[in-house]
């Protein structure tokens, strides 16, 4: 096992918009929106949380709002139903170039909570010769902010998995969630023996794992880059 610590920024940065639109390319269609901000953080002072969702396609959108309890288990991701939340309004048509103001209140607050929001295109009808409707789908994260001076507090192990690879787990005991840019896992020469460039958030009193792919090649440190720069954990590794 190998095991080091280091504390994050005060604040970790907007959070990554895990689903947008791509591209598609004729005869499929889909509308256009965007929503902002693209996380939402709810400071213990604030009722409530809000943004604002902007139709920026020639045609009305209609769009529903559902909210997702997130946490971490096992080192991974995961979401379920959950009534905390309020969203107003749930269902809204927005017309073209036009905005809708979305505010999301609480059934039950927990300080340090995190969920994801989706907005889900609601599919007009077909219309003959206009091919394959898309339905646009956002997921974006809300943090109940536990205090004012909440911070991260990160430490890190490692284990090599069955087939060989490093496998990293940040575990978070703050009360901020801290998101993570890229790890790279490096030998006392500084060469690179593992690397990985999937971006993630490691919760409050949670824990998230990573795999580097490297298999050969000794790791002296971890190089773990946030939105806040970038910091070097010594590592030792158990033969």
């Amino acid at each position: 096992m190998i095991i080091g610590s280091f504390e994050g920024s005060r604040r970790a940065a907007a959070a990554l918009l895990l689903a947008a639109l791509g591209s598609f390319a004729s005869p499929a269609a889909a509308s256009a929106f965007r929503i902002s901000p693209i996380a939402v953080d709810v400071m213990p002072d604030k009722g409530a949380g809000e943004l604002r969702l902007h139709n920026v396609d020639t045609k009305p959108v209609a769009v529903r709002a559902t909210a997702l309890r997130w946490t971490q288990a096992d080192g991974r991701d995961r979401t379920e139903p959950t009534r905390d939340l309020v969203i107003s309004p749930p269902i809204f048509t927005v017309a073209p170039g036009a905005q809708q103001l979305i505010r999301i209140g609480f059934r039950n607050r927990t300080p340090g909570a995190a969920y994801r929001l989706v907005f889900e295109e609601i599919p007009g009808p077909k219309t003959p010769g206009t091919g394959i409707k898309v339905a646009l789908k956002l997921n974006l994260p809300l943090y109940v902010v536990a205090s004012r001076d909440a911070a991260p507090a990160l430490t890190w192990a490692a284990r090599r998995g069955p087939d060989g690879t490093l496998v990293v787990e940040g575990r978070n005991s703050g009360a901020l969630q801290s998101q993570i840019l890229a790890i790279e896992a490096r030998d006392a020469t500084g060469r690179v023996v593992g690397r990985t460039k999937a971006m993630g958030v490691v919760l409050p009193s949670s824990s998230r794992t990573w795999t580097l792919g490297g298999r050969a090649g000794t790791p002296s440190e971890l190089v773990v880059r946030t939105a806040g720069g970038e910091t070097h954990v010594a590592v030792r590794v158990a033969p």
